[in-house]
C-alpha cells in the first residue's frame, strides 16, 4: 500500500497519479490492473470455469477495457453485502455500463489516462471474456451511507472551475438511487441477459466518429450507454 498525502479531489490528478503508478509497476511486471478501489476485475459468466489469470494471459493487446459491470443489490431477495465474502455469492442483478467499460489492462507503460480512467492515449480493445465489476450499488444501506457523507469533499479549484462536481454530491440518501435499487427487485428471470449483454458489447465495439472511423483511442466513452437490469449469467 502507497500512502498518499491528503489534498482537494482532482480528476486529472487522480489520472495523472494512476498513470504513473501502471507505468512503474509494469517495470516489474508483464501485466497491470489499474481501477477505483470500488471495482474488481472478475470472468463474465461464459468463462466462468478459467482463472482470471488465464484469461489475462490470454488477451494478446497491449491495452484492454474489460466489459463494464454495474452489481445491483436487490433487497427483496439478497441480504446485506459480506465484504469478507466472495462477491458471486451474494449478488447477481447487474447493468452493463460504459462508463466501466474503461481500459484497465496494461502491458506497457507508454500510455496515459484521460479524466475518470475512461480514455487513454493509446489504442485499446474490449473484451467479452473479461468483466469490470463495479460494486457502487452492491449494498442498499452502503451505497446510502456513502452518499450522505457526499458533502464533505473538498474539491481542487480546477475541479470547481471545470464543473466536475458531480449532480448527485447533494441529493438527499434516502431517495438517492432509489429508482434503480428498485428496478433490481422488479428483474424476476434471465430469458434476455444474453441479448442485452450482447447488443451492448456490439454498440461498444462499434463506436464510430461522424466518418465511420472505430473510436479505440484518445476518445471518451461518449456513448454513455447503460442497458436495463439483468441476472449476471446467460451469457
Amino acid at each position: 500500500m502507497i500512502a498518499m498525502p491528503s489534498f482537494p479531489f482532482d480528476d486529472r490528478t487522480k489520472s495523472a497519479i494512476l498513470s504513473s503508478l501502471a507505468g512503474a509497476a509494469l517495470c516489474g511486471y508483464e501485466t497491470v490492473i489499474t481501477s477505483d478501489v470500488d471495482e474488481i476485475l472478475i470472468p463474465m459468466p461464459s468463462t466462468a470455469a478459467t482463472p482470471l489469470s488465464d484469461l489475462l494471459d490470454g488477451e494478446t493487446a497491449t491495452f484492454v477495457a474489460p466489459t463494464g459491470v454495474e452489481f445491483i443489490h436487490n433487497a427483496d431477495v439478497e441480504k446485506d453485502f459480506d465484504f469478507s465474502q466472495p462477491l458471486l455469492q451474494q449478488r447477481r442483478f447487474v447493468r452493463f455500463h460504459s462508463a466501466y467499460s474503461k481500459p484497465a489492462i496494461w502491458r506497457s507503460n507508454s500510455a496515459t489516462f484521460g479524466s475518470g480512467q475512461h480514455h487513454l492515449s493509446e489504442p485499446y480493445v474490449f473484451t467479452s471474456k473479461i468483466a469490470l465489476a463495479h460494486l457502487k450499488y452492491v449494498d442498499v444501506k452502503v451505497a446510502r451511507n456513502r452518499q450522505a457523507h457526499r458533502s464533505d469533499f473538498q474539491y481542487s479549484n480546477r475541479q470547481l472551475a471545470q464543473g466536475g462536481v458531480p449532480s448527485w454530491e447533494t441529493t438527499d440518501p434516502a431517495k438517492w438511487s432509489r429508482t434503480l435499487f428498485g428496478n433490481a427487485t422488479r428483474v424476476t428471470d434471465q430469458f434476455n441477459s444474453g441479448k442485452v449483454f450482447s447488443e451492448f458489447y456490439a454498440e461498444m465495439n462499434n463506436r464510430q466518429n461522424k466518418d465511420g472511423v472505430v473510436l479505440t483511442a484518445h476518445t471518451k466513452h461518449a456513448l454513455k450507454s447503460k442497458t436495463e437490469i439483468v441476472i449476471f449469467a446467460g451469457f
